[in-house]
Protein backbone atom coordinates (compact mmCIF):
# COMPACT_ATOMS: atom_id res chain seq x y z
CA UNK A 1 0.00 0.00 0.00
CA UNK A 2 1.12 3.86 -1.01
CA UNK A 3 0.52 4.51 2.92
CA UNK A 4 2.77 1.82 4.17
CA UNK A 5 5.73 3.27 1.97
CA UNK A 6 5.02 7.01 2.77
CA UNK A 7 5.58 6.03 6.15
CA UNK A 8 8.35 4.01 5.61
CA UNK A 9 10.20 6.43 3.37
CA UNK A 10 9.61 8.88 6.30
CA UNK A 11 10.52 6.94 8.57
CA UNK A 12 14.06 6.15 6.83
CA UNK A 13 15.08 8.93 6.56
CA UNK A 14 15.11 9.82 10.59
CA UNK A 15 15.40 6.97 12.16
CA UNK A 16 17.75 3.62 11.68
CA UNK A 17 14.54 1.47 11.40
CA UNK A 18 17.00 -1.66 12.87
CA UNK A 19 13.96 -4.61 12.99
CA UNK A 20 14.86 -5.64 16.70
CA UNK A 21 14.87 -2.70 18.26
CA UNK A 22 11.40 -1.72 16.88
CA UNK A 23 7.91 -2.46 18.38
CA UNK A 24 5.84 -5.39 16.50
CA UNK A 25 2.16 -4.47 15.61
CA UNK A 26 0.00 -6.37 13.40
CA UNK A 27 2.88 -9.13 13.76
CA UNK A 28 5.18 -6.74 11.65
CA UNK A 29 7.52 -4.28 13.09
CA UNK A 30 7.13 -0.23 12.82
CA UNK A 31 9.18 1.45 10.63
CA UNK A 32 10.68 3.28 13.69
CA UNK A 33 12.54 1.91 16.04
CA UNK A 34 11.10 2.07 20.02
CA UNK A 35 12.92 5.34 21.41
CA UNK A 36 12.16 7.30 18.10
CA UNK A 37 8.70 6.07 18.52
CA UNK A 38 8.30 7.31 21.91
CA UNK A 39 9.88 10.43 21.05
CA UNK A 40 7.65 11.44 17.94
CA UNK A 41 4.45 9.80 19.80
CA UNK A 42 5.50 12.33 23.08
CA UNK A 43 6.44 15.05 21.08
CA UNK A 44 2.76 15.11 19.15
CA UNK A 45 1.18 14.70 21.92
CA UNK A 46 2.39 17.76 23.41
CA UNK A 47 2.49 20.03 19.77
CA UNK A 48 -1.36 19.04 19.91
CA UNK A 49 -1.56 20.54 23.45
CA UNK A 50 0.13 23.55 22.51
CA UNK A 51 -2.12 24.42 19.65
CA UNK A 52 -5.31 23.73 21.27
CA UNK A 53 -4.64 25.68 24.16
CA UNK A 54 -3.10 28.43 21.91
CA UNK A 55 0.75 28.77 24.06
CA UNK A 56 2.27 28.95 20.08
CA UNK A 57 3.28 32.12 21.27
CA UNK A 58 4.68 31.75 24.88
CA UNK A 59 8.10 32.90 25.94
CA UNK A 60 8.33 31.89 29.33
CA UNK A 61 8.65 28.44 31.10
CA UNK A 62 7.66 28.02 35.14
CA UNK A 63 11.16 27.01 36.90
CA UNK A 64 8.83 23.64 38.26
CA UNK A 65 8.27 22.56 35.04
CA UNK A 66 12.29 23.32 33.50
CA UNK A 67 13.25 20.75 36.37
CA UNK A 68 10.97 17.83 36.18
CA UNK A 69 11.36 18.04 31.52
CA UNK A 70 14.82 18.00 32.29
CA UNK A 71 14.56 15.07 34.87
CA UNK A 72 12.44 13.73 32.56
CA UNK A 73 14.25 13.97 29.45
CA UNK A 74 17.77 12.80 31.18
CA UNK A 75 17.00 8.91 31.01
CA UNK A 76 16.73 8.80 27.40
CA UNK A 77 20.38 10.72 27.49
CA UNK A 78 21.69 8.13 29.80
CA UNK A 79 20.30 4.94 27.99
CA UNK A 80 21.22 6.58 24.67
CA UNK A 81 25.05 7.08 25.61
CA UNK A 82 25.41 4.13 27.67
CA UNK A 83 24.02 1.35 25.58
CA UNK A 84 25.46 2.87 22.48
CA UNK A 85 29.12 2.77 24.48
CA UNK A 86 28.65 -0.90 25.27
CA UNK A 87 28.36 0.11 28.61
CA UNK A 88 25.06 -2.17 29.39
CA UNK A 89 22.15 -3.26 27.31
CA UNK A 90 18.72 -1.83 26.22
CA UNK A 91 15.87 -3.33 25.32
CA UNK A 92 12.87 -1.54 23.13
CA UNK A 93 10.72 -1.45 26.94
CA UNK A 94 13.18 0.85 28.04
CA UNK A 95 13.93 2.87 24.65
CA UNK A 96 10.16 3.77 24.05
CA UNK A 97 9.56 4.88 27.97
CA UNK A 98 12.34 6.88 27.79
CA UNK A 99 11.68 8.54 24.54
CA UNK A 100 7.88 8.99 25.29
CA UNK A 101 8.38 11.52 28.34
CA UNK A 102 11.59 13.34 26.39
CA UNK A 103 9.57 13.75 23.22
CA UNK A 104 6.41 15.39 25.37
CA UNK A 105 8.81 18.16 26.79
CA UNK A 106 10.93 18.80 23.40
CA UNK A 107 8.24 20.99 21.75
CA UNK A 108 8.27 23.78 25.06
CA UNK A 109 11.69 24.24 25.09
CA UNK A 110 11.97 24.69 21.29
CA UNK A 111 9.05 27.24 21.54
CA UNK A 112 10.70 29.09 24.42
CA UNK A 113 14.22 29.19 21.70
CA UNK A 114 11.86 30.54 19.54
CA UNK A 115 10.35 33.39 21.41
CA UNK A 116 12.42 34.17 23.68
CA UNK A 117 13.18 37.69 24.42
CA UNK A 118 15.12 39.37 27.38
CA UNK A 119 12.21 40.96 28.79
CA UNK A 120 8.81 39.30 28.53
CA UNK A 121 6.33 40.26 25.61
CA UNK A 122 3.08 39.79 28.01
CA UNK A 123 1.92 36.30 25.89
CA UNK A 124 1.12 33.55 28.57
CA UNK A 125 3.33 30.70 29.38
CA UNK A 126 3.81 27.79 26.92
CA UNK A 127 3.01 25.73 29.94
CA UNK A 128 1.12 27.12 32.85
CA UNK A 129 1.19 24.47 36.00
CA UNK A 130 3.29 21.53 36.64
CA UNK A 131 0.23 19.23 36.56
CA UNK A 132 -0.38 20.08 32.80
CA UNK A 133 2.87 18.87 31.87
CA UNK A 134 1.92 15.48 34.44
CA UNK A 135 -1.09 15.45 32.08
CA UNK A 136 0.68 14.86 28.84
CA UNK A 137 3.11 12.08 30.26
CA UNK A 138 0.01 10.06 31.59
CA UNK A 139 -1.42 10.35 27.90
CA UNK A 140 1.91 9.23 26.46
CA UNK A 141 2.15 6.78 28.84
CA UNK A 142 -1.29 5.56 27.90
CA UNK A 143 -0.09 5.81 24.05
CA UNK A 144 2.99 3.77 24.91
CA UNK A 145 0.89 1.20 26.84
CA UNK A 146 -1.25 0.96 23.70
CA UNK A 147 2.09 0.88 21.06
CA UNK A 148 3.86 -1.79 23.29
CA UNK A 149 1.11 -4.03 23.72
CA UNK A 150 0.30 -3.57 19.93
CA UNK A 151 -3.50 -2.68 20.42
CA UNK A 152 -3.41 -0.39 17.58
CA UNK A 153 -3.35 -1.06 14.10
CA UNK A 154 -0.06 -0.73 12.59
CA UNK A 155 -1.02 1.76 9.99
CA UNK A 156 -2.59 4.14 12.62
CA UNK A 157 0.53 4.03 14.45
CA UNK A 158 2.80 4.48 11.66
CA UNK A 159 0.71 7.53 11.01
CA UNK A 160 0.36 8.69 13.90
CA UNK A 161 4.31 8.38 14.55
CA UNK A 162 4.73 10.04 11.34
CA UNK A 163 2.47 12.96 12.02
CA UNK A 164 4.96 13.70 15.57
CA UNK A 165 8.23 13.38 13.36
CA UNK A 166 6.62 16.02 10.08
CA UNK A 167 5.04 18.36 13.22
CA UNK A 168 8.48 18.58 15.51
CA UNK A 169 10.49 19.08 12.28
CA UNK A 170 8.28 21.52 10.70
CA UNK A 171 8.82 23.44 14.19
CA UNK A 172 12.53 23.19 13.92
CA UNK A 173 12.29 24.82 10.33
CA UNK A 174 10.20 27.60 11.43
CA UNK A 175 12.55 28.63 14.15
CA UNK A 176 15.15 28.49 11.91
CA UNK A 177 13.35 30.15 8.99
CA UNK A 178 12.39 32.76 11.89
CA UNK A 179 16.10 34.00 12.44
CA UNK A 180 16.54 34.99 8.87
CA UNK A 181 16.16 38.98 9.18
CA UNK A 182 14.63 39.43 6.15
CA UNK A 183 11.63 37.16 6.17
CA UNK A 184 8.89 39.31 7.80
CA UNK A 185 5.81 37.25 6.21
CA UNK A 186 4.63 35.04 8.49
CA UNK A 187 2.85 32.76 5.49
CA UNK A 188 6.13 32.47 3.57
CA UNK A 189 7.43 31.12 7.32
CA UNK A 190 4.73 28.91 7.60
CA UNK A 191 4.18 27.35 4.30
CA UNK A 192 8.50 27.03 4.15
CA UNK A 193 8.50 25.27 7.80
CA UNK A 194 5.49 22.84 6.31
CA UNK A 195 7.86 22.12 3.13
CA UNK A 196 11.02 22.02 4.53
CA UNK A 197 10.67 18.64 6.44
CA UNK A 198 9.55 16.66 3.05
CA UNK A 199 12.95 18.09 1.48
CA UNK A 200 14.93 16.71 4.43
CA UNK A 201 13.29 13.69 3.71
CA UNK A 202 14.13 13.60 0.51
CA UNK A 203 17.47 14.84 0.81
CA UNK A 204 18.57 12.31 3.54
CA UNK A 205 17.15 9.67 1.66
CA UNK A 206 18.84 10.38 -1.03
CA UNK A 207 22.28 10.58 0.57
CA UNK A 208 21.24 7.28 1.24
CA UNK A 209 20.80 5.64 -1.46
CA UNK A 210 23.78 7.46 -2.95
CA UNK A 211 25.91 6.43 0.14
CA UNK A 212 24.54 3.32 1.95
CA UNK A 213 24.72 4.39 5.35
Amino acid sequence: MYADKFFAYIASAVCHGIAERCLTVDGAPLPFCARCAGLYTGAFISLIFICVKKRSAGDFLPRPFVICAALCMAPLILDGLTSYAGLRGSDNLTRLLTGMPYGAALPFFMILANNFKPEPNGEPKTIIRIWEYMILLSIAAAAGAVLYAGWINRRAASMFICAGAVALFCLFFYMLINLIPFISSKYFKRTAAALSPFILFFVLNAARAAFGF
